[in-house]
């Protein structure tokens, strides 16, 4: 199935304001996760720069902090989202990285962006907690194909 979400246009760099309009297309399995095939990098994970790896792992705590579990009203999934979503631009907007492991990068990347706008778009708790799962799962992917 075809999902359409709203993400940046990925060129060579990611040194640009995250457009909130711009549409790509991403193919998503059952459960909303990108398919775009994310892949090691001959059996070897990718390498980051350190600036984007703090900034994923800053997302990372987000989450953690967050309490999946718990329960917790529809205001708090709102601030996460606004916080993610300011993490995500602070991230992109420090990029520096280039080449192959940047395309990587982006592989993973996209569908957590389309997962935090959806998150945005969600009216119960039932709903954000179903796409902070989904966004979760796209979050752990990262130590999965990426060096720590």
């Amino acid at each position: 199935m075809l999902l359409f979400i709203a993400v940046l246009e990925i060129g060579n760099s990611c040194k640009r304001a995250v457009p909130k309009n711009y549409n790509t297309t991403v193919e998503a399995d059952g459960d909303g996760i990108g398919t775009e095939k994310l892949a090691l990098n001959s059996d070897a994970k990718w390498k980051v720069d350190p600036i984007t790896d703090a900034n994923v792992r800053r997302l990372q705590m987000m989450l953690q902090k967050f309490d999946i579990a718990a329960k917790h009203p529809l205001a708090d999934y709102e601030k996460l989202e606004d916080d993610l979503q300011r993490s995500i631009d602070k991230m992109i907007s420090e990029c520096s990285m280039t080449g192959s492991d940047h395309e990587a990068l982006h592989r993973w990347l996209k569908p957590l962006i389309g997962e935090v706008q959806q998150l945005k778009k969600t009216s119960t708790t039932v709903d954000a907690n179903r796409v902070l799962k989904i966004i979760d799962k796209q979050m752990n992917l990262y130590s999965e194909y990426f060096e720590d």
